[in-house]
C-alpha cells in the first residue's frame, strides 16, 4: 500500500507522456485532468497513512484503503490514462479483499468533540491563512483585491479546484515575484498537513472506558486466596481496573496510561488459569493497539511469560529484612 502512494505521488508529480495526454484532452476537459491529479496527489499522501495503519492491522486504515485504492483507479486512467497505476490499485484491492480478517485492530471512536478542536480550527485556519493571504497579495501586488478571486485562488491552490485567477501586476520586482511564489507554493503544503495530521489523528489507538473499576468486588476475594507479590495489595487500589478470565476464577490487575495497559504484578489466581488468562489479555491489548507491561514480576512467573514470546527486564529486587538477625552496628 506504501508503494501505491509512492507510485500515486510520483505520478502526480512527474510529467506524463504528450500523447496520452493529448489523446485524453479530446475526450474530457482540462480542469478534470487537473482535478484528478491533485486528487491522486492527496490519495497518494493518504495511502502512506494507511500503509502504516494497516501494518499495524487497524480495521479502519483497511477501509480507508480499500476506499482510496478504488478511488486511484478512474483517478489515474483520468488524469493520463495511466493503465500501470490503475492496475496496481486494482491489484491491491483484490489482496486486500482476500485478507480482511487481518485487520481487527480498533481505533479511536472519532467523535465531534475529538475532531472539533484540533482538526477543524486547523482546516479553518489553514482557510483562513490562504484566502487572506491571497487577497492581501493582490492588494499589494496587483491592482485591487477581490475576495472572491482570493477564495477561489485558495481553492486552486490547495485543492487543485478551478484555476489560477490571482491578478498580478506583471512589472513585480524579482524580490516581490519570490515572495509572491513563496506564499502560494506554501499552500498546497499546508493543506497537505493538515490533511495528513488528520489521517494519522484517526489511527490513534482506542480510548479506555474504565468500565472494569465497578468489579473490585469480584477481584478482592482473589487477592486475599492468591496474591502472593508484595504489591499484591495494590490491586485493590481505587484507581484499578481488571481483566477477569473467561471463568471468573483469575484477574490481571491493571492501570492505564498512556495507551499501556501496566499490570500491578502478576495476574492472581490458580495456575491452572494464568496462561488462557494472559492470552486473553494480550489478545484484548492489541485488538485495541495497546502495549502491555507487569510492573514487579516474580521470578517463578517469568517461564510463563517466555513461553508467550514475552522478555523481563530486571529492574530490581524486593530486600527482605529478619529482625531478629538485624542489626544498625557498623560504620556506615
Amino acid at each position: 500500500m506504501a508503494a501505491l502512494g509512492v507510485i500515486d505521488l510520483a505520478s502526480a508529480l512527474l510529467s506524463h507522456p504528450p500523447e496520452r495526454l493529448l489523446a485524453l484532452r479530446r475526450l474530457v476537459p482540462t480542469t478534470v485532468i487537473d482535478s484528478s491529479r491533485t486528487f491522486t496527489h492527496l490519495a497518494g499522501v493518504l495511502l502512506l497513512v494507511t500503509a502504516w495503519g494497516l501494518r499495524r492491522g487497524k480495521r479502519r486504515a483497511y477501509v480507508a484503503a480499500l476506499f482510496l485504492a478504488a478511488v486511484s483507479v478512474p483517478f489515474n486512467l483520468l488524469k493520463a490514462i495511466d493503465v500501470e497505476e490503475a492496475t496496481v490499485a486494482s491489484a491491491l484491492m483484490f489482496l486486500l479483499g482476500v485478507n480482511a480478517e487481518a485487520f481487527r485492530v480498533k481505533s479511536r471512536e472519532i467523535t465531534w468533540r475529538a475532531i472539533r478542536l484540533p482538526f477543524v480550527l486547523g482546516a479553518l485556519g489553514v482557510a483562513f491563512y490562504a484566502v487572506a493571504g491571497c487577497w492581501i497579495a493582490e492588494a499589494r501586488f496587483g491592482n485591487g483585491a477581490s475576495l472572491a478571486r482570493a477564495a477561489g485562488e485558495a481553492a486552486y491552490r490547495i485543492l487543485g479546484v478551478g484555476s489560477p485567477i490571482l491578478a498580478l501586476r506583471g512589472d513585480l520586482s524579482p524580490h516581490d515575484a519570490w515572495i509572491v511564489r513563496w506564499f502560494l507554493h506554501s499552500l498546497p503544503l499546508l493543506g497537505v498537513t493538515v490533511l495528513f495530521g488528520g489521517a494519522v489523528a484517526s489511527l490513534r489507538p482506542a480510548l479506555h472506558d474504565r468500565r472494569h473499576r465497578a468489579e473490585r468486588e469480584r477481584a478482592a476475594p482473589l487477592v486475599e486466596r492468591y496474591g502472593a507479590s508484595s504489591i499484591s495489595a495494590f490491586a485493590l487500589a481505587p484507581d484499578t481496573d481488571y481483566f477477569f478470565s473467561r471463568s471468573g476464577r483469575a484477574v490481571v490487575a491493571y492501570r492505564f496510561e498512556s495507551d499501556t495497559l501496566l499490570a500491578i504484578g502478576d495476574p492472581i489466581g490458580p495456575e491452572e488459569e494464568l496462561a488462557p488468562l494472559l492470552h486473553d489479555f494480550a489478545r484484548f491489548a492489541a485488538e485495541r493497539d495497546w502495549t502491555i507491561a507487569f510492573f514487579q514480576s516474580l521470578p517463578d512467573r517469568q517461564e510463563l511469560y517466555r513461553s508467550l514470546g514475552w522478555r523481563s527486564i530486571h529492574i530490581g529486587e524486593d530486600p527482605i529484612l529478619r529482625p531478629a538477625a538485624f542489626s544498625l552496628e557498623g560504620s556506615a
